[in-house]
């Protein structure tokens, strides 16, 4: 017995150690990572328009998405039918909320509308912009030559709120190449999503003029 003694009490000891945290203090959780999409070539100087293209009242619908990119987390794929997503690093909010603000932004900035409403806005509308985020996310050695890039896919129509007629719609479907990061993949995407509002903005001035 004398033998099983010194260990048993060693045992014990560790095991008391253990459940109270380490030696140096509790061991501190590595901080998530929250990250945002911006359209860095909105023209806030136009804030304040002193003329529009023309008289129309657009409301702009809050964008949806397809599952599962009605969350915050930030979803990349080496394999086409496999989606990940980064363990400490995610959108600072639903994808959804942060490119529908940047949508309306350039859309604000580049004076096309009289003005422009909301959902919770009392104002008539003669037109409503709906878009769907159908993906995005960071395809990593899918293509042949082994880059990588941020894919984003938006669908978009316009609808004349008088008749309920959709007047117009087309498809977003673009790539970026970026290197494997969270940090690439959100700049890839904020530059994918410029891209779009400077697709956006001409088409709505053309089909609303």
């Amino acid at each position: 017995m004398k033998q099983l003694k010194n260990p048993l009490i060693w045992l014990i000891t560790s095991l008391s150690l253990a459940g109270c945290g380490s030696l140096f203090g509790p061991i501190k959780q590595r901080p998530v990572e929250n990250f945002t999409i911006i359209d860095s070539q909105i023209n806030y100087q136009q804030s304040e328009c002193p003329s529009t293209q023309n008289d129309n009242v657009l409301y702009v619908a809050k964008m949806t998405a397809y599952p599962p990119y009605d969350t915050n987390k930030m979803f990349y794929t080496n394999n086409p039918y496999e989606l990940n997503s980064y363990g400490y690093s995610q959108w600072a909010t639903s994808v959804t909320d942060m490119m529908t603000q940047e949508v309306a932004k350039k859309i604000a900035t580049s004076c096309t509308f009289k003005n422009m409403v909301g959902i919770n806005s009392l104002a008539d509308a003669n037109y409503r912009l709906s878009s769907i985020l159908i993906g995005v996310r960071e395809e990593v050695g899918l293509n042949k030559d082994d880059t990588s890039y941020a894919h984003l896919i938006i669908g978009t129509e316009l609808v004349q709120m008088d008749n309920n007629k959709v007047i117009g719609a087309f498809l977003f479907d673009q790539k970026e190449s970026t290197e494997v990061s969270p940090i690439a993949y959100a700049q890839a995407v904020s530059s994918l999503l410029t891209k779009y509002n400077n697709q956006l903005v001409p088409w709505l001035q053309q089909k609303t003029k």
